[in-house]
């Protein structure tokens, strides 16, 4: 015995207002004395034990009146005919003996005894003592004659494409919700990615909910079985109807069902076996074997920034999960944007179980936001994984601010006059009236637009928001406005480059942005190292492997070696505090193991110190071949930590920012599937940003005003969702057994999962509902009791 609505099931309590009244009434009787009072005694004691008989049945009567109407709200569920009968049936009986009792004197001896037996006997079978009668009898018709509250948890991942799984889950639903009971309700669940529902609540109008079923696509990323079973197990807590079932429709694959949190299964299994009434659990399996399947897992270009004209290296990475072997007959196409003609294409070869990659190279015309596609052409189990994309942002260029901390008015004396030639070649060559030079070039404009300032230019500057990366080469110190300034700068996503050098006051840096201060720069400077005069005491570089995105490009020597070039002196920073930070990353060391560059994550931005100068001062490195790409690289990587990433991963937010001016505009987010959110600015700090964080879906997400696209976002789904490899049935039978005693598993493989679960279900039986017997027992003692008072009175009479 269970009930749907428990808490009103305390509502029997409210059977001790009528003892109450009895007994109060009781208490107020006087006794007055009549003469003839003698002349009754004879009478009263002759019919005291009736009377007393009488006022206990009514008094019983209205006290079961309303524990009977509590347990009929509470929608008492009796599962057998056990409870049944020890629960309603005996103490009925008992009653209607009782009232027997006062109307047959011949038999009253008969009806009382059989009405001592029928409490007897609900006594004993309450407390266990008597068999269980019935206890496997169910109540109730067929399951599908029974109202049900229903979960249904659709695997809308990408792998659910291959072998038209996911289309036989949809024939699945389409044929549950066509044979629904007028009176059930059903939500689905979606567990591609984040878990979402096809509507807020359960619903039992099954022709919308299967309309909205219709039109999915599979296209999340790797399912949440967990979280799914969480979320469908809290929704069936809460349903109205006592036949309730949680049903997985998945295609089962090994990525799925491995690595759980032991932690959270043994949540959900505690939580699972002590849910009243709780749910059955049914897994329909709609996965087949996918032998053949190739996919592109990787897109990567050299810089998310882009430069109109400028070139852009584009590396595919390609899959093959299959046993197949292509020789240089797998080709890969390059699109961009919404553009299917293939702007590029290349021949590959891999091996079975192999990986490959091919490189491109590409030239925008026009700035604005763009996405490039790699797809490769061919036709495998899983076609979805054969594109993958990634979103870049092409510009006119990118704005600089050098700051000068020992200026000279005699070119390339100036402590910022290398690096400002480096990131302006095209600009210094015209500047140097090189028109040769820029004939050569084809005109084409310098990616960064660089603004070199004096210390006391700079302290006059009134804001730093409209360039993306600050420069600070060999400066003494900072006032304290500007310090703060230049925190917030890379809190809200600035980059800043700070440069060694000798006008460096290392105790102001240490007491301002070391640890004894806000902990701005990545480590604490012990002093200097090194003497100019003396060669025996020069460095290098060392030539190791690069990790680190923004020197990679190293590891290629043709893109030149910084352990070329000399190392005259340097700032010895104490990195022994931040071994264990994970905010700090060491990007280079000398040979003699000592940092020369380091970065920190400083809120939403960076900050890189270079431990020598970025002049010829303490270095020959301008001089070399590598200080250009090396100078870009470092501006180009902390000049995009300006931008949030417009390529994530599904389930991470996507964010744009705004300028003041832009916050008033509308915004509209287009999502891959056609439909579209509204997006309204919201402030953080000082800057407004749009943020979306509902990226379940991958694909291309354009964010566009009423006038044009602002930005394109990709979201990409998990490399995991192109291995197709199934669960072994003892990873299922072990998953299943974790989660619940019991587990109904069907497999639909054969688009055969209806007719199966039609068997099942045609199987099981379910407890009955006993309100409406309640509310006519209700009714019937109400009238009883009219009837009662009524015969009771005239016998008295």
């Amino acid at each position: 015995m269970s009930f749907l609505n428990g808490v009103l099931a305390f509502g029997a309590l409210t059977a001790m207002v009528p003892l109450v009244i009895h007994l109060f009434n009781r208490s107020r009787f006087k006794v007055i004395k009549w003469g003839a009072s003698h002349l009754l005694e004879s009478v009263l004691r002759k019919n005291r034990k009736q009377i007393q008989l009488e006022q206990w049945i009514i008094l019983i009567i209205r006290c079961a009146i309303p524990v009977l109407l509590a347990l009929a709200l509470a929608r008492m569920v009796v599962m057998n005919w056990n409870s049944f009968l020890f629960f309603l049936l005996l103490p009925l009986a008992a009653l209607l003996f009782l009232i027997l009792v006062a109307f047959a004197k011949k038999t009253r001896f008969l009806w009382g005894l059989l009405c001592l037996t029928c409490l007897l006997a609900t006594a004993l079978g309450a407390l266990g003592f008597l068999p269980d009668w019935g206890k496997d009898e169910k109540l109730s018709a067929a399951s599908g004659d029974v109202p049900a509250s229903t979960v249904i948890l659709l695997d809308d991942s990408l792998s659910m494409n291959a072998a038209n799984s996911f289309s036989k889950a949809q024939d699945f639903i389409s044929a549950f919700l066509r044979n629904m009971h007028q009176q059930s309700e059903t939500s689905i669940l979606q567990l591609g990615g984040i878990t979402a529902s096809l509507f807020d609540k359960p619903t039992s109008d099954s022709g919308a909910l299967g309309l909205r079923a219709e039109n999915l696509n599979a296209e999340g990323d790797r399912a949440s079985l967990l979280s799914g079973l969480d979320q469908a197990l809290t929704i069936t807590a809460e349903g109205k109807n006592l036949k309730r079932e949680i049903i997985l429709l998945s295609d089962f694959r090994k990525q799925d069902w491995q690595d759980w949190d032991g932690t959270a299964v043994d949540a959900f299994r505690k939580r699972f076996s002590s849910t009243p009434n709780g749910p059955e659990l049914t897994w329909i399996d709609f996965g087949s074997n996918a032998p053949q399947n190739l996919s592109v897992e990787k897109v990567v270009v050299s810089s998310q920034t882009i430069g109109v004209g400028h070139p852009v290296m584009i590396r595919a990475t390609v899959r093959n999960f299959s046993q197949e072997s292509f020789e240089g007959n797998l080709q890969v196409n390059l699109f961009a944007d919404q553009n299917e003609t293939a702007i590029d294409e290349a021949v590959v070869s891999v091996g079975p179980f192999a990986s490959t990659q091919v490189a491109f190279t590409h030239h925008f015309k026009t700035p604005g936001p763009k996405v490039i596609h790699a797809e490769i052409q061919i036709t495998d189990d899983l076609p979805n994984d054969n594109r993958r994309s990634t979103a870049l942002n092409v510009i006119e260029q990118i704005k600089v601010l050098l700051v000068d901390g020992d200026p000279s008015e005699e070119w390339l004396r100036g402590d910022t006059d290398f690096i400002k030639l480096a990131l302006t070649p095209f600009e210094e060559s015209e500047e140097k009236n090189s028109k040769e030079v820029a004939q050569r070039n084809g005109g084409m404009k310098d990616l960064i637009h660089a603004t070199s300032l004096t210390v006391d230019e700079f302290t006059k500057q009134s804001s730093l928001s409209e360039y993306s990366l600050l420069v600070m080469a060999n400066l003494q110190n900072l006032e304290i406005n500007k310090v703060k300034e230049i925190e917030v700068f890379a809190e809200n996503g600035g980059g800043v480059l700070i440069c060694s050098g000798n006008q460096m006051d290392l105790d102001w840096y240490n007491a301002s942005w070391g640890t004894e201060g806000s902990n701005f720069i990545p480590m604490q400077l012990k002093g200097t190292q090194g003497n100019l005069q003396n060669e025996l005491s020069f460095t290098k570089i060392s030539s190791s492997y690069f990790e680190h995105p923004a020197l990679s490009m190293f590891n290629d020597p043709r893109n030149g070696s910084l352990d070329q070039a000399l190392i005259k002196k340097w700032v010895i920073m104490d990195e022994s505090k931040v071994r264990n930070d994970p905010s700090v990353t060491i990007l280079a060391r000398l040979i003699n193991g000592q940092p020369i560059l380091a970065e920190k994550k400083f809120g939403k931005g960076a900050v890189m110190l270079w431990g020598t100068s970025i002049d010829t001062d303490w270095t020959n490195l301008p001089a070399r071949p590598s200080y250009l790409p090396f100078t870009q690289q470092i501006t180009t990587y902390l000049s995009e930590k300006v931008l949030p990433p417009r390529t994530v991963d599904a389930g991470l937010p996507i964010t744009h920012y705004l300028n003041e001016s832009e916050r008033g505009i509308e915004y509209t987010l287009s999502l891959p599937n056609g439909s579209s959110r509204k997006l309204i600015p919201r402030k953080r700090k000082d800057r407004y940003i749009l943020e979306f964080t509902d990226t379940r879906i991958p694909g291309t997400h354009e964010l566009s005003d009423p006038e044009k696209i602002v930005a394109k976002f990709v979201v990409l789904p998990s490399v995991s969702e192109s291995i197709l490899e199934k669960a072994s049935e003892e990873n299922v039978a072990s998953a299943a057994s974790a989660l619940a005693d019991n587990v109904n598993r069907i497999d639909g493989r054969e688009s055969k999962g209806w007719e199966s679960y039609l068997t099942m279900d045609s199987r099981r039986k379910f407890g009955r509902e006993t309100w409406q017997i309640l509310l006519a027992t209700v009714l019937c003692l109400a009238f009883v009791e009219i009837i009662l008072l009524r015969r009771f009175g005239r016998l008295a009479r």
